[in-house]
This record gives C-alpha cells, sequence and structure tokens, in this order.
C-alpha cells in the first residue's frame, strides 16, 4: 500500500470535486435522496504530479523536516479521540538518520549512523540497540519486518520507489490550488482500495509534500490523520546527529523481535 504514515492502519480523504459547490448544487433541506456515487476517475495530471514530487524526494541527499499530526484512535467507548504527534527528521542519505517524536505520552528519539539503530525513550531513561542494514530504505522494511516498529511519516521514504507502485492507485483527481500558511500548494485526492488519501504539493520545479490528510473508510468511524510538513531540503547536519550517546543513568533494555500477533 502507497500510504503507510500513519502509527496504525489509517489512509486519506474522500476524493473532492474541483472547486466551490454554488448555491444551486446544495440539496434542499426537505431532499432526503441519497447522491448517485459517480464512477472513479484516475487523471493523469494527477499521477504524474505524485510521480514528480517522488522523484525529488528520492533526489534529496540530505533534508531536515518538522510534521505536526493530528491522529484519530477509537476508544473502548467507541468514540474517536484525537491525538497529536510532533515529528522531526534529520536524514543523511543513505544511511544517517535521527528522528525525534513528541506527544503528551511520550518523547522518543532515534538514531541510525549507519550500523547501528538505537531507539531512546527520554520521560523512562530507557534505549535499545541493535545492529542495523546498509541503508534508510532497509532500515524502514527491517523495523516493520522484524521489530513491528514502523516509522513515523514513512511515506517520505516509500514515495518513488518500488514499495509504492502508482498503479495501485485506482482514483486520482487534482482538487484545486490551497494556500498553507505562505505557500501555495495544489491538492490531489486519492483512493486505493478503502483507503482515500489528499496530497497537496508545493509549486515549483522541486516540487514537496506540504500536507497529508488519510481516512480508514474500512472503518464505519472513518478514523482520520492530517500531517503538516515544514521541509529543509539538502541542509547540512553534522554527523554526531546520528550518534547516539547514552545518558547519565541511562538504562539499556534488549529490543525483542515482534510475533505475528504483535504485527496485526
Amino acid at each position: 500500500m502507497l500510504v503507510r504514515t500513519m502509527l496504525g492502519s489509517l489512509s486519506v480523504i474522500a476524493l473532492l470535486g474541483a472547486g466551490t459547490a454554488g448555491a444551486e448544487e446544495v440539496k434542499a433541506a426537505g431532499d432526503s435522496k441519497p447522491a448517485e456515487a459517480t464512477a472513479p476517475v484516475r487523471e493523469t495530471r494527477a499521477i504524474e504530479a505524485l510521480q514528480r514530487m517522488s522523484r525529488n524526494l528520492r533526489s534529496l541527499k540530505s533534508f531536515e523536516v518538522t510534521s505536526h499530526s493530528d491522529i484519530d484512535r477509537l476508544d473502548d467507548a467507541g468514540q474517536l479521540i484525537k491525538f497529536s504527534n510532533d515529528v522531526t527528521y534529520k536524514v543523511a542519505l543513505p544511511n544517517r538518520l535521527y528522528a525525534s517524536i513528541v506527544n503528551g505520552r511520550a518523547n522518543r528519539e532515534m538514531y541510525y549512523d549507519g550500523q547501528q539503530f538505537t531507539l531512546y525513550g527520554k520521560k523512562l531513561n530507557y534505549y535499545a540497540t541493535v545492529k542495523a542494514p546498509a541503508t534508510v530504505g532497509e532500515l524502514v522494511a527491517t523495523l516493520d519486518e522484524k521489530y513491528g516498529i514502523q516509522l513515523p511519516l514513512t511515506d517520505l521514504f516509500l514515495w518513488g520507489t518500488d514499495h509504492a507502485p502508482v498503479n495501485d492507485i485506482q482514483a486520482a483527481r487534482y482538487v484545486g490550488a490551497s494556500v498553507l500558511g505562505k505557500q501555495v500548494c495544489d491538492q490531489y485526492a486519492y483512493r486505493q482500495g478503502e483507503v482515500d488519501w489528499q496530497l497537496w504539493i508545493s509549486r515549483g520545479d522541486k516540487p514537496l509534500p506540504c500536507k497529508l490528510a488519510i481516512v480508514d473508510s474500512s472503518d464505519a468511524a472513518r478514523p482520520q490523520a492530517v500531517m503538516s510538513y515544514e521541509w529543509r531540503a539538502d541542509a547540512r547536519i553534522a554527523a554526531s546527529t546520528f550518534k547516539f550517546t547514552a545518558p547519565k543513568n541511562a538504562h539499556p533494555i534488549v529490543l525483542n523481535a515482534a510475533s505475528a500477533a504483535d504485527k496485526q
């Protein structure tokens, strides 16, 4: 599946018609007849925009990106509860990565220096270190498959690779221009099976994702996630950024391989 950004299994928002509905398009209050679903549209321009952005992402040798995410979770009472995460990445390809994940429940850091991967919990002062594969791409797969750990914002490392084939997209549409802060981005809507997602892409010759919105349409509650991005492309990052040094009194623990049940 192309969109895997969620820490769970969510994916992106319903296809929207381009433009703003006028008064003549709004149903009368007494008209309860359901709207007929239209056939899915797969616009070439929407696919090509995704491919251009993906190629630019894959061309970056180093970058810093910060993201704020709002993620829905269904609680035991059947109510959708929204949780927020702030994520910072510093990446030097092909084999250096630092990540910080902060929310109200946890404050975690991840270090990858091309040889070792360390997960550090700052609140509890625990850390686990394991031998790592040779590239960031291999690290993403190893953490998921062996340890059941999915890196946040995973799509940033999958778009433009064989793990994110555009042939899996059944519907794609250009929605229109959108102003996000001081930046004008183009908004697109996509559909993959029971996953709907919207992507806002910056304009220019080096397009990057501005925002991603995801909904799991297979769940009657339709949980959503929305992620915004701020970029420093081709940032200079010190090598020491990716090397973990255990703080005073930090406790090492073992990172166990995940069972099949843990991954479900």
